[in-house]
């Protein structure tokens, strides 16, 4: 089956822009993913920007990666893995904000906690907005956090928070 190469017609419009939310820009899958899916896209006549956090200490980093093949990003104070609801809080602040200067028409979040504070962010900007207007919200879930990552009550309590951001998310991908 061949598979079909998607072009945006930007001929008299702008381009589409698509705003990525990330933890952070570690050595790792998801960070490799969005380097190379920004390149993909922007080839394809999207307008993309990458809004991450930093590694942890300790970490490597891909910003340098980002930096040498011209990824246009935004770095979120406050974004990265740990779970602090005070930074949260802030990151989730600075990315709805950047959602209302950018005006996306797509927020792609990638893993558990960016995908929490992005569908968030998007859930108090789409709030704002026309249905015609509103941006669409995609995740990818890069790993399962579903089960034995947390705990017993830690787990249940991520389960009930996927469920509630599945309804402000109009596509989900799983990598496999």
């Amino acid at each position: 089956m061949a598979s079909r190469s998607l072009r945006v017609e930007t001929e008299g419009a702008r381009p589409l822009k698509v705003l990525r939310v990330l933890a952070r820009l570690n050595i790792g899958g998801p960070a490799r993913h969005a380097v190379v899916l920004d390149e993909g896209l922007r080839r394809r006549g999207f307008e993309g920007l990458l809004a991450h956090g930093s590694p942890e200490p300790g970490e490597g980093s891909l910003e340098g990666l980002a930096a040498e093949r011209s990824i246009r990003r935004v770095h979120i104070r406050g974004l990265g893995r740990q779970i602090r609801p005070w930074r949260d809080l802030l990151a989730l602040v600075q990315i709805t904000r950047l959602m209302f200067s950018e005006s996306p028409d797509v927020v792609h979040t990638h893993t558990a906690k960016a995908g929490t504070v992005g569908r968030l962010a998007a859930l108090a900007y789409n709030a704002t907005r026309s249905r015609r207007r509103r941006c669409l919200v995609v995740h990818t879930f890069h790993g399962n956090v579903f089960s034995g990552y947390f705990g017993r009550s830690g787990s249940a309590t991520v389960r009930l928070v996927e469920r509630l951001l599945a309804g402000v998310t109009d596509k989900i991908v799983t990598v496999s």
